[in-house]
């Protein structure tokens, strides 16, 4: 895990590296996870524009589609995982 809302945090400038910037902000390239949109607007926070159309929130996809009941990364990991994720 990558804590990339710090970089840049207070700064007049993003310390994000040019090609992760890239990769982050490009919409040919899906990214995902458990609640990704607060992800998202913590990165835009450093000036990393992520488009909403390239994120996919893991958490409502598993919810929406019946796999469990809770979108929570503990749940998900279980079930796709067998295994206990601490938070």
């Amino acid at each position: 895990m990558l804590h990339l809302a710090r970089m840049g945090r207070g700064r007049q400038h993003s310390n994000v590296p040019k090609q992760l910037k890239l990769l982050l902000e490009s919409p040919s390239i899906m990214k995902s996870g458990v609640n990704i949109r607060g992800d998202v607007t913590k990165l835009k926070e450093v000036g990393v524009n992520v488009p909403v159309d390239s994120v996919e929130d893991t958490a409502l996809l598993s919810k929406r589609l019946g796999i469990v009941k809770s979108g929570e990364l503990q749940a998900l990991a279980g079930v796709f995982l067998q295994v206990h994720a601490d938070k």
